[in-house]
């Protein structure tokens, strides 16, 4: 655990340490610009958001996720049936939505990534944490980093997520520190 918890902290600064099963994507002079560990585990979570998260495919989701799957994030915590509306807000609101892991790390049955959602929102975003949010015609581009931990079954039962919920809101338009007049 301490190993993945280091792992993550070195995504975010773009510097990892290989480990032998694990290949740059990019190692032109040791430059980590995408990163992804060859373990089943990073292969399948590169699957399910192509095949699942970005198609909205429920039986490809509901096999790949355990019954009592639950999202941790600074918001508060997600079922699977909460994650999936939010999915479907964001394919609503965003043309071309497409999700793209930049960096997976595997540690056991444990998971770091660096996921990069993004697309053009040009319909109304129908669920925010300020509320609906008209579109802007801009592509979006938001960052999270998250921990997965999958059960004994492969399955996904946890993730704690982290993302700038500032930077989020602005590339939708909206300016939380703009004072009102």
């Amino acid at each position: 655990m301490k190993e993945l918890l280091f792992s993550l902290l070195l995504l975010s600064s773009n510097y990892v340490l290989q480990a032998q099963t694990e290949i740059p994507a990019n190692s032109k002079n040791h430059s980590i610009d995408k990163y992804i560990s060859n373990h089943p585990l990073a292969a399948g979570l590169v699957r399910i958001g192509k095949e699942g998260i970005e198609t909205g495919d429920n039986k490809v989701l509901d096999a790949y996720f355990s019954d009592d799957f639950v999202l941790h994030s600074a918001s508060g915590d997600m079922n699977l049936t909460q994650l999936k509306a939010l999915w479907i807000n964001w394919r609503y609101a965003l043309t071309d939505f497409t999700i793209t892991r930049e960096k997976i790390m595997v540690e056991g049955n444990m998971v770091a990534a660096h996921t990069i959602f993004s697309g053009k929102f040009d319909k109304e975003l129908k669920q925010s944490a300020v509320g609906p949010l008209k579109p802007t015609g801009k592509l979006v581009k938001f960052e999270v980093i998250s921990m997965f931990r999958f059960n004994n079954a492969g399955l996904l039962a946890e993730e704690w997520v982290m993302n700038d919920g500032i930077s989020f809101l602005n590339q939708f338009g909206v300016d939380l520190l703009k004072q009102k007049k």
